[in-house]
């Protein structure tokens, strides 16, 4: 067991995912970490609604079955003298404090669970991430990592089940001279270990890109650029990096849906076991996302349709 939190963001709106996968994340590192840290983004002003509150309370339940003694959860605190302290920590100087991106993300909720977390190094997962591979000392390993190289900022499980080649597949990066180890000048915010106070205020204002400009003007949200992409920016200007790798004992590898469906829901336990008895299509190895394991065609089909209209609204043909 390491000193690290590891630190795990789910929401109301997520049930229909959280219900089956929060169990396999907690499960999957909890005797490798010191404490396991659920921050629930609740909206009080959302409970009103019938369908939120169901859903809501669906959570609850599923929090609440959870009875090991190193998981805890926290609701985000929205309160006014909270959001300064959590933004004046991560950030110098920001006087204008958004809630969220220009892409409607929550930046607070997201840093808000880095604070409250017992331990300086912070092992943070979205909601929707999947885990496989027999490593018990995955986390271990990317402590000594992460302590080992002054310019290493963060590092991750590797990216997809690993390729026969020792190669990512629709991903930058860098090769280095160790296998199924992989160097990266930017950041990904869905999995990553680092130590928090290498963040104490090193983020800044940053304006988002024109088509995100645009996007924010049109869906009325604040004119603050995509978290990663500040930290990626952030580690090039200092010369930083990520490392994705494998580890040993089987390592540890990570994926991450595209899409939402139904169909995507329902099969999420037997995802899960798939991964674990390691039965993956040739196709998906050394790929981030999930692309098999179920039909994605209706799936990617609403996505498509949403992504059309929301070009519509913002002018693109």
């Amino acid at each position: 067991m390491t000193n690290v939190s590891y630190q795990i963001n789910i929401s109301p709106f997520d049930i229909e995912m959280t219900r089956h996968l929060l169990e396999h994340q907690v499960n999957f590192f909890k005797d490798q970490v010191a404490e396991v840290l659920i921050t629930y983004n609740l909206s009080e002003e959302l409970l009103s609604d019938p369908g939120y509150k169901e859903k809501h309370e669906r959570t609850m339940k599923l929090i609440d079955s959870l009875t090991d003694d190193k998981v805890r959860y926290i609701t985000v605190d929205y309160s006014e003298k909270m959001i300064n302290e959590v933004f004046d920590y991560f950030y110098k100087n920001l006087k204008n404090r958004p809630l969220f991106d220009c892409k409607g993300t929550p930046i607070y909720a997201f840093i808000y669970g880095f604070y409250q977390c017992k331990y300086d190094l912070v092992f943070h997962i979205d909601g929707d991430m999947f885990f496989a591979g027999t490593s018990k000392v995955w986390m271990k390993e990317a402590v000594e990592l992460l302590e080992s190289d002054p310019k290493l900022l963060t590092v991750s499980p590797h990216p997809g089940p690993p390729h026969p080649d020792g190669i990512l597949l629709e991903q930058r990066y860098s090769k280095t001279d160790k296998p199924y180890v992989f160097e990266f000048d930017h950041m990904g915010t869905r999995v990553c270990l680092f130590d928090r106070r290498d963040l104490h205020q090193k983020l800044f204002y940053q304006l988002p890109t024109l088509k995100n400009i645009v996007y924010a003007k049109v869906f009325k949200k604040p004119m603050m650029d995509l978290m990663e992409r500040i930290i990626s920016k952030y580690m090039r200007m200092n010369g930083l990096k990520r490392i994705d790798f494998l580890g040993s004992d089987g390592g540890v590898y990570t994926l991450h849906p595209l899409y939402r469906s139904q169909e995507f829901f329902d099969n999420i336990p037997r995802i899960i076991e798939d991964m674990q008895n390691n039965n993956i299509a040739e196709e998906q190895r050394g790929r981030y996302n999930m692309y098999t394991f179920i039909d994605w065609t209706e799936a990617k089909e609403n996505f498509m349709q949403a992504k059309s209209l929301k070009r519509k609204l913002l002018g693109i043909k």
